[in-house]
């Protein structure tokens, strides 16, 4: 991209955003408010370990760049090293969500159905 589209570009999104933004304020918007989740996929980009694996993926971008001098290996590097968990990480999450649907597909069914000869009897005396 040449320098004249860029400039270009960017005069005709600055323009764009402030009426966006204006009539937005003229007409009361405000941003809702997102809780914060303790535990699921999110908390894995922006958990504890976050900050080491940013330091560390930065670490080896920076190393890529300087052996091969190629910029796109050195963000894929980066993103591959930071994403891990969200890419590889899952299974623990969906392991824990297929036992809780079992838990609920199972579990109450001996509770709530009551057995037929049982079911029969409270029909015929008229009890609910």
């Amino acid at each position: 991209m040449s320098l004249t589209a860029f400039t270009g570009l960017l005069l005709g999104l600055a323009p764009g955003g402030s009426i966006l933004l204006l009539l937005a304020a003229l007409t009361g918007w405000k941003p809702t408010t997102r809780k914060r989740v303790s535990k699921g996929r999110g908390n894995t980009l922006w958990g504890s370990g976050a900050r080491r694996r940013a330091v560390i993926a930065l670490g080896a971008a920076v190393l890529v760049a300087a052996l091969t001098g190629w910029p796109v290996a050195a963000g894929a590097t980066a993103a591959a090293i930071y994403l891990w968990p969200t890419m590889f990480g899952g299974g623990k999450t969906a392991t824990g969500q297929v036992e809780r649907v079992e838990a609920l597909a199972t579990g109450p069914s001996h509770c709530v159905t009551p057995s037929p000869g049982r079911l029969a009897s409270r029909t015929r005396s008229g009890t609910p």
